[in-house]
Formats: C-alpha cells, structure tokens, sequence
C-alpha cells in the first residue's frame, strides 16, 4: 500500500513523497500549474462580466393610467447568448413591452433591455364597477435575473412586488388660483335664505362650518367665473394635475350657483347626466353614492336610452380642458361648500374626493 507525503524543502519548492514499503519516490508537484489553473478557471467559469438594472425597490405602486418602466444591462462575452429574464407572476394584472439593443465589440457583448408595465382596461360599460376594479387589482411579482447562471457568477436575482390598485395616501385637493385670498374666520355657522336651498324652505337654515375639513374660505368676486383646479396627491407629493371630468354638489343642499355651458356648447351628441336626473333615479342614496365613476355615461358617446333633447340646459360635468365654469348668484353674497369627484371610471383605483369652499363678495344689498 503506497503512501504519499507532501514535502517542502527551504527552497519552497513542494515535492510529493510516495512510500511504497522500503521505496521512497520523490515526485516534483506542479504547484505553478495548479495555481495557473485555479486562477484562469476562476476568471473565465463565469461569462457575465456584469449585471445591472434599475429595479431599487421591494414595493412599487401603479394606479391606472400609471406605468412602470425598469431597465437592465448585462454584458458578457460575445461566445455565449445571454439575456435578462424576468419572470412575472399573475401577469394579467398588467400589460408589459419591452425593447433591447446590442452592441458588439473586442468580443464583448453589451444587451440593454426594457420592460414597461402599464395599466390599460376600460371599465366604462362595467355592469358591476367595484366589483371589477376588486378582480383587477392585487399584486404583480416580478423577478429580474439574467437567463444564464453558472456556478462561479455572483450576481444576484432581485424580486420585487407591484401593488396594482389605489396608492397609499393618494388624494386630490383644489387648489387656490395665486391672487385669491383664502382666510380663515372664527366663526362656526352661518345662515342660507331658505328660498336658495334644493328644497326651499319658509325658514333659514343655520349650517355648521367644519373649519378641518373644509378649510379657509376663498373670497371670490360674484363675477368672477370659478373653474376649480384639482391636483393630485401621494401624502405632501405632489403627482400631477388632475385633467378628468369631475362633479361637484354644495353641501349644504345650496341651489344659488349655476354653470357657463349648456350640454350643446359643450359638444355633447346626448343629453349628458345631470343632478336632477340622477337624483330621480336613485332611491335612499347619499349624494356621494348616487353619482360617480361606477355609473358615469358620457354625453360624448351613445348610450341606451340617450336622448338629444334637453341640450339647451346646463352641463353639470367640469373638466380643465373644457370652459365650462361656477357662476355665482348675482342678487346676493354667500358661503358656498363644495364636495368635489372624480367621474372618470378609467381614472384611478381610488375613490377621489375633496372639499373646497368659496365665499363671495361685492354685491351691494338692500
């Protein structure tokens, strides 16, 4: 039975002893040629000499209309076939297009690809509208890796979560035009003439102001044509300017206000749906139920039952990129609290909603 001993002499050179009974052979061990080895196999086993991307976070948001683009690039050599593979799971939450470029050179291959992600499902004739945005959200996990690994590479998979639905802390607010006034008084109520309100009444009415929810009061001169400007929020970031169609009601059930366009003037091929028709066909609701994304129609498209008469009345419905604005009763100043939606149903995942208030001035009464 042969033995074997490694021995290194003071000159550093490494022999291999094999004892074979009363024998001893000495072998010279090739410890240049191991090292060699070792270090060429390490520096060639992996053929991606590097991997990166943009894809920073565990947690990402996409509301609709939103989209989330990630890139990746991945350079190896030119003898090898190498992508970034990403694996999604339940892709029907979204639509994804990706797009990739080479370039070639010293036998070095570098591949950047991207993959956008984006919401894009119409929910305008949705029988059910809660019903289908529950069906339509939830989460997309995605992992972005390249599509060869060996054993030598140290890289790295990264996975990361798409939460597709209302935004935590998202909101809209109105925002105040730069040369009205907004303040803040002390008191806590406040009269409306019983013969301005929808249902008039012999007697006024005494309505509580909540100075936290409502805010300060933007003093407006009672010719002066309001179009609120709504801005969109995730907490104190601001996302962008809101440009839907969105309704608003008076709170205090205030009827005294009226619109600048008629449904004509507006370009609507239909009688477009208005507070009056709405309320007669609601039962038991609350004014923030009875009209909103879940049963929006637009004047603009035919629907069953439109109708082209009535196309003289007023249209209800704002938007920024229409005229369309308030009018102000011009007999008499007053307080005005509006709560204001967002009507469009391919809009947001979330229910948009905000206050806003208005005082007007400059009549002279008696």
């Amino acid at each position: 039975m042969k033995k074997m001993v490694l021995y290194l002499n003071p000159s550093a050179s490494v022999y291999v002893l094999l004892i074979d009974g009363s024998n001893i052979y000495r072998q010279t061990y090739p410890l240049e040629t191991e090292i060699f080895s070792s270090t060429f196999r390490s520096e060639i086993s992996c053929s991606i000499i590097a991997f990166q991307h943009n894809m920073d976070f565990n947690v990402y948001y996409l509301d609709m209309g939103d989209e989330l683009t990630f890139w990746s690039q991945i350079v190896f050599e030119d003898s090898v076939d190498i992508s970034t593979y990403l694996e999604v799971y339940r892709p029907d939450l979204l639509l994804l297009k990706g797009s990739s470029k080479y370039e070639i050179g010293r036998g070095i291959c570098t591949k950047n690809e991207t993959f956008t992600f984006y919401h894009e499902i119409d929910y305008t004739l949705e029988s059910n509208y809660t019903k289908a945005l529950e069906l339509t959200s939830g989460v997309v996990s995605i992992e972005l890796q390249p599509s060869v690994f060996e054993a030598t590479c140290e890289l790295r998979s990264q996975v990361s979560h798409i939460f597709v639905g209302c935004p935590p802390g998202r909101h809209i607010i109105v925002e105040r035009p730069s040369d009205v006034v907004c303040q803040k008084h002390d008191f806590t109520t406040y009269r409306i003439p019983g013969k301005f309100l929808w249902h008039a009444t012999a007697e006024d009415k005494i309505a509580y102001y909540d100075w936290d929810n409502y805010g300060c009061l933007m003093e407006l001169h009672y010719e002066r044509y309001f179009q609120p400007v709504i801005s969109m929020y995730d907490g104190n970031k601001y996302v962008r300017r809101v440009e839907t169609n969105f309704v608003l009601w008076e709170m205090q059930g205030r009827n005294d206000y009226g619109y600048t366009s008629s449904m004509k003037e507006e370009g609507c091929l239909y009688k477009a749906q208005s507070w009056p028709m709405m309320l007669n066909g609601s039962k038991n609701s609350t004014l923030d139920e009875i009209w909103g994304p879940q049963n929006y129609r637009s004047c603009f498209v035919f629907h069953q039952n439109s109708t082209d008469e009535g196309l003289y009345e007023q249209y209800q419905i704002l938007n920024r990129t229409s005229t369309n604005s308030i009018v102000w009763a011009t007999s008499h100043s007053g307080i005005y609290v509006f709560r204001v939606r967002i009507l469009d149903p391919n809009y947001s995942f979330c229910d948009l909603k905000t206050f806003f208030a208005v005082r007007t001035y400059g009549i002279i009464e008696r």
